[in-house]
């Protein structure tokens, strides 16, 4: 077989003629880095791509179409055309078939006469006349000019009568008026300069007017419709949670002090009479909730949400910190440790069967952040952790599987028993309690210096187990499965997906705690068990979600 002449498929390259898309071009394409959402790829944002290839269809009919839209002398055996050349960017039902720039002119060229064809004689009638009329024309000059007619009558609003002389009268003159005004194109005037002053006028209102408009309402209601937006864009399930959350903290908000006036106040003899008042916000108190919500839950950076709201990047910056340090102060007072009582009442009854006495389950979560130059960060971090900062915090877990306890974060180099230590936990445990930790979280003396206990995963064949190890090994694995639940909850606030630049190293803090804290409005981990909206109304109403005092009804 004569290989020259065997058909081989278009690849991944458009068939059509003189067109350059491959697929080559798209995999370079969608390795780039997307501006709308980067870091990520083109190829892990949800942006739409560059363009894609559809396959000549196999039945007899479309086929023939195809080929005959494309117009190949020689076409492959697999034909692929890019989505550029559909009208709809790909197959529909209204246009199954490539009809863009196809690479071919169809529209036939008008044919040439050949040089022996002689003329017809009306074409030699016609040019002769032509030449005739051109020899005997002859520029008008300003003194040569016949009487009533004027050189500039555009705008000049004169009859005929007055052209061919007042004098004249007549049936001529008559009729020659009445020809004049049926095609008296000279009569339309330009607008006086007062009606065009009116109108430019008029024109600038409007664009004063359309500049100062402005879109009514809040951005939270224009991108927060349905429930699941409310859960993307907030982490909060409903949009009656959110609300009810949103109304905890209204109160409080409304009187939030910009960070720069706080410091004069605090640094006055005078008082705070003595300081002007601050500057009026761009933004509505729901809008700036919505804002901070949107940089935690959603990791949006700085610039975009300075594009999204309209505001400069100082301003979002400012509004970052404030929230961060109010909400950081406010979620500080809700008493989430629970008592012994509360967690008993909350245990599943497999744990309480296998560990009637746990009290929470406790781990180290890690964040990274960018990496300082300065001596005292790498200091404080391993050998092999030099290209980025790791912080490390000390979270525990009721066995319900609500967040009890989330210490401050420290660097990574601490070991788990100092972390233990300074965390805190220790002055919350009472005699007798139970802490479920991972195998290698070796913290068992310390508990024992509060009469605590620290239970492990058993290391016992499962031959060997009774019937009280065989429950105790299940309520341990269930509870161990439940904390990682939680972590994953934690770490679905995008803020954490990559490490946090230096600049959020001052509020890393304050948002780790917000989200510990904003983690428990989600509801139950267990996803079959449906959210008590009304329970969550009614502890607002009575301002248990806020409380300095243990909240005694669980």
């Amino acid at each position: 077989m004569d290989m020259s002449k065997k058909k081989i498929g278009s690849g991944t390259t458009c068939a059509v003629v003189g067109c350059t898309n491959s697929r080559r071009r798209l995999n370079t394409w969608f390795d780039r880095e997307c501006y709308e959402h980067r870091p990520a790829t083109k190829r892990q944002c949800p942006c739409a791509p560059l363009f894609r290839f559809f396959r000549k269809p196999d039945t007899d009919w479309e086929s023939r179409t195809w080929l005959k839209a494309l117009n190949l002398k020689n076409p492959p055996r697999n034909i692929y055309v890019c989505s550029h050349h559909f009208v709809e960017k790909k197959p529909s039902k209204n246009h199954p078939f490539p009809k863009l720039w196809l690479g071919y002119n169809p529209s036939p060229q008008p044919k040439k006469p050949t040089k022996g064809t002689a003329a017809s004689p009306q074409r030699k009638k016609r040019r002769h006349d032509s030449v005739v009329m051109r020899s005997h024309l002859k520029r008008l000059k300003t003194e040569d000019e016949p009487p009533g007619f004027e050189w500039s009558i555009w705008g000049e609003d004169e009859s005929a009568t007055t052209l061919l002389g007042r004098e004249n009268t007549g049936p001529d003159v008559e009729a020659a008026t009445q020809v004049w005004r049926e095609h008296g194109y000279h009569s339309s005037r330009p607008l006086p300069q007062r009606a065009l002053n009116g109108a430019m006028g008029r024109m600038q209102d409007l664009e004063e007017l359309v500049s100062g408009l402005g879109v009514a309402g809040h951005l939270l209601d224009r991108w927060c419709v349905s429930d699941e937006d409310f859960k993307h864009f907030t982490k909060f399930p409903s949009k009656n949670i959110f609300f009810v959350f949103w109304k905890c903290v209204e109160p409080s908000a409304s009187m939030i002090e910009f960070w720069s006036k706080a410091n004069i106040i605090g640094n006055t003899a005078l008082g705070k009479d003595a300081v002007r008042p601050s500057r009026e916000r761009k933004l509505p108190l729901v809008d700036e909730f919505f804002m901070f919500c949107l940089h935690v839950a959603v990791g949006m950076r700085e610039q975009v949400l300075s594009g999204m709201f309209g505001v400069s990047t100082s301003t979002v910056n400012r509004i970052l910190i404030i929230w961060s340090n109010y909400l950081y102060h406010v979620l500080g007072t809700v008493q989430i440790w629970m008592t012994r009582e509360q967690v008993t009442r909350t245990m599943p009854v497999k744990v309480q069967n296998g560990c009637p006495n746990v009290r929470a389950i406790v781990g180290c979560v890690e964040f990274e952040c960018e990496s300082s130059e300065t001596t005292t960060f790498q200091s404080e971090k391993l050998s092999n952790q030099k290209t980025c900062t790791k912080f490390k915090a000390l979270i525990g877990v009721a066995p319900c599987g609500s967040i009890t306890f989330a210490s401050k974060l420290f660097t990574s180099s601490i070991s788990d028993m100092e972390l233990t230590r300074q965390s805190g936990i220790l002055n919350l445990l009472e005699p007798g309690d139970e802490l479920v930790a991972d195998k290698d979280f070796v913290i068992g003396d310390l508990l024992l210096d509060v009469g605590a206990k620290l239970i492990m995963p058993p290391s016992k064949h499962k031959d060997d187990f009774s019937k009280v190890d065989h429950d105790r090994a299940q309520a341990i694995a269930q509870l161990g499965i439940l904390f990682e639940k939680v972590i994953r909850r934690i770490k679905e606030y995008q803020i954490w997906d990559s490490p946090l630049p230096l600049t959020l190293a001052g509020r890393m803090n304050q948002m780790w705690s917000c989200c510990c804290v904003m983690v428990n409005y989600q509801g139950s981990v267990d996803h079959d068990v449906p959210i008590d909206e009304h329970l969550y109304a009614k502890f607002a109403e009575e301002g248990h979600l806020f409380s300095n005092s243990p909240q005694k009804d669980g």
